[in-house]
């Protein structure tokens, strides 16, 4: 049943065009029967619509999907990490913005974490430039007054287009973690003096960053 419903769900994902990691927990949170099906099920015995040996295979059904679902979600979290450092995501186009703004701290990676530095690093007072390799959360950030640059945060040269070699405070909150190690490696050798903050996604890539020369490291889940 679950994997009926999933199929259907990913389709519909598709064609709303849900991307990313919401395509799939798009598909895992609705997959399940609902706890509305114990009543329907309760109903239908009742008015002589289902066969009582289908009666009574259906709730465990419904309670079997129930008890999957969070696991399927562990699972999920589990597995995307992987992937993501398998597969990093690719650009919607090859052109990176032409970056008209600097200021004196760059954030790269503005997903959720990125997100709350930059409004809090704003709300102080202080002028960002944000660079992401997501041209639909770009989009998003512009639909809501904030501006950031489209392009890939570990090129070089977008980075120096951004004012690495002025900047005085480096923010990485990048998705894919070797992508991140190898940032903070590069900002680390083009000038010693910058600080620089990273997102850790786990202990062990707290080492990583660490070994890289990040002077603050921020367990997104721990701290």
């Amino acid at each position: 049943m679950m994997v009926a419903k999933g199929a259907i769900l990913y389709v519909l994902a598709v064609a709303f065009r849900i991307r990313g990691r919401d395509r799939w927990l798009f598909t895992l949170g609705l997959a399940r029967a609902g706890e509305f099906g114990f009543v329907l099920i309760s109903f239908a015995l009742q008015q002589a619509v289902l066969p009582g040996e289908i009666g009574q295979i259906l709730p465990l059904v419904v309670a079997l999907s129930m008890l999957l679902t969070p696991l399927a979600f562990i699972a999920d979290d589990g597995l995307a990490p992987r992937i993501a450092d398998r597969h990093p995501p690719r650009d919607a186009r090859e052109d990176p913005d032409e970056i008209d703004e600097w200021g004196p701290v760059i954030i790269a990676g503005i997903g959720r974490f990125g997100q709350v530095v930059n409004w809090m690093v704003q709300m102080a007072g202080v002028k960002t430039v944000v660079l992401d390799h997501d041209l639909s959360t770009i989009g998003l950030m512009r639909r809501f007054g904030f501006k950031g640059f489209f392009g890939d945060p570990t090129r070089p040269e977008l980075l120096h287009a951004a004012g690495l070699a002025e900047a005085r405070v480096l923010v990485v909150a990048l998705d894919h973690k070797k992508a991140a190690v190898r940032l903070v490696e590069y900002a680390r050798a083009e000038r010693p003096d910058r600080h620089i903050v990273a997102r850790a996604h786990d202990r062990v890539h707290v080492y990583e960053l660490y070994r890289a020369g990040t002077d603050d490291i921020v367990r997104e889940m721990f701290d």
